[in-house]
């Protein structure tokens, strides 16, 4: 049991570049935003959910590694300090720890590998239907996403559609006004393979709705990401913005968590896949 579990500790890495740095140099600059590292987001489950429930099973498994465990996979982990890829490797690793300490004790229910409405935890495309805040953040301004009301619908074989909703942002701000502002965008027929999925297309944006300058902005992107639980989606975000002014997009991320009302949004918006989060 031990050498399992030390190999999938060793599965995340203490990477402390990316986004983490990123955020100290938009703070210093003084952005009007905040970035939380707490990994506990209001109004929706987290992205690290697997890996709360991975060590809740490792206390009871093999309390002797939990130290260990924590210093990567907890709250404050080295998992959530680096970069989007990082995260997602981790989050991997922890689902595979689940499912390995849930193999070895069936009868433990805190090492359950399903979800408590019986589903897979790992998500797939039949449990993330709904309505979902969305969030793009940019790598030249992480912490004044751009948001979406994303409302999701599958099939057997992945999202059969994908709307997102722009909503309107103050420059700067992150929770004002957030209303629906022009026609949704819509992408069709996404397949999702071992939890993982590819938004390709071009995001053609209005000022309102751009929290980063106010300007029109025209972005064309391919969004990689991953089911990380019955209630958030995660990845990152690659291709370049068209206009006003070419940008490069490498390093930028996005997450959506599920909400129970467009009426009733966040304050904390989840941003990447280490559930940072801007407000």
């Amino acid at each position: 049991m031990a050498v399992v579990l030390m190999a999938v500790v060793g599965g995340c890495t203490d990477d402390k570049a990316g986004l983490a740095s990123g955020s100290a140099d938009d703070d210093a600059a003084g952005s009007s935003s905040e970035a939380s590292t707490t990994g506990e987001p209001t109004g929706g489950p987290s992205p690290m959910e697997v890996c709360e429930r991975y060590l809740d099973c490792l206390a009871v498994a093999a309390p002797s590694e939990l130290p260990d465990a924590q210093q990567g996979y907890g709250p404050d982990g080295t998992c959530w300090q680096g970069s989007p890829e990082t995260a997602e490797q981790c989050l991997d690793a922890c689902r595979a720890g689940l499912e390995q300490l849930h193999g070895a004790l069936p009868d433990e229910p805190r090492c359950d590998a399903a979800s408590d409405d019986g589903g897979d935890d790992t998500g797939d495309a039949g449990d993330i239907g709904g309505t979902y805040l969305f969030a793009l953040s940019m790598n030249i301004a992480p912490l004044t996403p751009f948001q979406f009301i994303a409302t999701v619908e599958t099939d057997a074989s992945g999202i059969s559609s994908l709307e997102l909703q722009p909503l309107t942002l103050e420059p700067g701000s992150v929770t004002s006004p957030r209303l629906p502002f022009g026609a949704p965008l819509v992408f069709t027929d996404i397949p999702v393979v071992d939890d993982s999925f590819e938004i390709k297309g071009t995001l053609d944006l209005a000022g309102p709705t751009n929290p980063v300058s106010g300007a029109d902005t025209t972005m064309s992107v391919t969004m990689p990401g991953t089911i990380t639980g019955e209630g958030s989606i995660c990845g990152t975000v690659e291709g370049q913005v068209i206009a006003p002014v070419p940008v490069a997009l490498t390093g930028s991320t996005f997450a959506a968590v599920r909400i129970e009302s467009s009426e009733m949004l966040p304050v904390e918006v989840v941003i990447n896949c280490g559930g940072d989060t801007a407000r």
